[in-house]
């Protein structure tokens, strides 16, 4: 996967998983990687990560129906206070 630097305009850093099981192969790509998250980052993505480690992918579908609700009603509030300026993320 390579994202784009958010301090850093038109620098990409790429985490490279290994040809191992995932999660396993994530948590190595995390690890590895070391131009886009420090340490104390990495610690908390691990922590984070780990309800979706532990529960699987039952756990990981259900919380995307939960985001793209909040997302939804999020959307619904900012159009609602300031239509003028959401227009753009509405298309």
């Amino acid at each position: 996967m390579i994202f784009a630097m958010q301090n850093k305009p038109g620098e990409f850093s790429r985490f490279e998983f290994p040809d191992i099981p995932a999660p396993l192969n994530g948590v190595v790509a995390i690890l590895r990687n070391n131009e886009m998250l420090s340490w104390p980052e990495k610690i908390k993505f691990a922590i984070g990560l780990l309800p979706a480690i532990i529960f699987g992918q039952s756990y990981v579908e259900k919380q995307v129906g939960q985001v793209s609700e909040a997302v939804t009603s999020c959307t619904h509030l900012m159009v609602a206070r300031e239509p003028e300026k959401t227009s753009a993320f509405l298309y």
